[in-house]
């Protein structure tokens, strides 16, 4: 396959990972602080302590051969893209909840917030910065919900210090 291939005038790609941008140590020990102080503070109220994130679990998700023709932009030879998006929230005492959604968007994420609190009740959710968990229509959830669910933010570029992480990487491994 690869000689014909190249016979038609493609050449192989390869994949190349991005950098990922971290956040300095002095801003991750400022955000272990403040959070130690909230989660004490909230868990003397009766909240739930949890991490959320979601994933998405891609079908078929194997690095392909990427060929380009030399005048052309890349193209792939096989697999199939299917997704599927998966809200996850894991609490402190090792209870879990995951629902499973067709897009990742602010009303997906302000219907994952109503139903963690439908099972939790008064709750905090420590996210990080995605634009759809900072969405004018997730504000208006949270005055819905009368201060029961409340949101905290990981610092840019630190999703190493969030627990569900962990979890993503066992499913996709």
């Amino acid at each position: 396959m690869r000689n014909l291939l190249r016979k038609w005038g493609w050449t192989r790609k390869t994949l190349v990972r991005r950098h990922v941008r971290r956040a300095n140590r002095w801003k991750i020990a400022w955000f272990r602080r403040k959070i130690r102080r909230l989660i004490k503070e909230k868990r003397d109220q009766g909240y739930v302590i949890g991490v959320q994130d979601e994933t998405i679990v891609t079908a078929d998700a194997r690095p392909h051969r990427m060929y380009t023709k030399k005048t052309g932009a890349p193209i792939s030879v096989t697999g199939s893209y299917s997704k599927t998006i998966v809200f996850g929230f894991i609490t402190t005492d090792n209870s879990g909840f995951f629902e499973r959604y067709e897009r990742f968007t602010k009303v997906e994420f302000t219907d994952f917030l109503w139903k963690v609190h439908q099972k939790f009740g008064k709750v905090l959710i420590i996210a990080d910065r995605a634009p759809q968990h900072k969405a004018r229509i997730v504000g208006e959830a949270l005055k819905e919900m009368k201060g029961d669910v409340e949101l905290a933010f990981l610092p840019p570029g630190c999703p190493h210090l969030s627990a569900i992480e962990e979890v993503w990487w066992q499913m996709k491994h």
